[in-house]
């Protein structure tokens, strides 16, 4: 499962390393990106670790830009899930 936040207001030219050395002071981030768009998305081992991050980075102020921090609800369950249907849809088919 994948543990994500978006990151909105970025300041304008704010890279992915900049990004994750200030994410890193609030929780451990295993991945940081930044889209040309100026949002940005990290990625945590947990849903505490998330969670902890979100509560006290959205809000916060990094390089002159208040932050907007929200998580990423993703759809890997229910991927997988619609795999499973195709799959087995197959299988009865043969």
């Amino acid at each position: 499962m994948q543990y994500r936040v978006r990151i909105t207001n970025l300041p304008s030219g704010t890279d992915w390393k900049a990004l994750k050395d200030h994410v890193r002071s609030f929780g451990d981030p295993i991945f940081v990106d930044v889209a040309e768009s100026g949002e940005g998305v990290a990625e945590f081992a947990s849903a505490r670790v998330r969670d902890d991050v979100v509560s006290k980075l959205d809000g916060a102020e990094f390089r002159g830009q208040v932050l907007g921090v929200k998580v990423v609800e993703t759809e890997t369950r229910r991927g997988v899930f619609v795999l499973l249907l195709i799959l087995l849809s197959c299988v009865i088919e043969v």
